[in-house]
Order: structure tokens, then sequence, then C-alpha cells
């Protein structure tokens, strides 16, 4: 959902609404030093600051019980050749 500031740039289309949500833009961490083909398809937490690879999983449940109280960034390690990041499992149904 958007909040209300989103959805009022997104209506005015203004730039200085734009220069607001560009000073939102989290970098990109660069993970290459962290992350290997040994992480491909495995859930991965790294530090709140991006600096260190905190656990890896095979299961998101497991590696959020793994890191409860710390302050990560949970993703799922996509292999190196895949270009997008799906959002379900076509397999399961939501």
């Amino acid at each position: 959902m958007l909040s209300a500031r989103t959805a009022q740039c997104w209506r005015g289309a203004d730039m200085v609404c734009l220069g607001l949500m560009e000073q939102n833009v989290i970098p990109a961490p660069d993970l290459h030093r962290l992350i290997d083909k040994s992480h491909e398809g495995k859930w991965a937490a790294i530090s709140a600051d991006h600096r260190h690879l905190v656990a890896v999983n095979d299961e998101l449940i497991a590696l959020e019980r793994e890191v409860r109280g710390q302050a990560v960034t949970l993703f799922k390690v996509m292999p190196s050749d895949v270009g997008y990041a799906p959002l379900t499992d076509t397999r399961r149904s939501l």
C-alpha cells in the first residue's frame, strides 16, 4: 500500500515529490563479497549495515528463528544467471 505522500506524488507527478522519493531509496548492497554459489536457492540474513552475512538456511522459518531479535535483512539468494526474483512458487497456492 502506498503512503499518502507517495500517492500524492504519483497523482501530481511533481518533481519535488520525485526528489523526496529518491531520498528514500536504499542503495543496493554489494553482496558479491558475502554470497557465493553455495548460497544459491537458500535464504540469507545480512547485517543491517549490509557488511556481514549473519546466517543462511534452506527454510525461511528456520532462518527467522535463528536471527530473531537481530537487526538483519532477509532475502532469497537467486542463482547468478537469473535476472528476476519471482513473487511466489507457482506450485503453491496463495
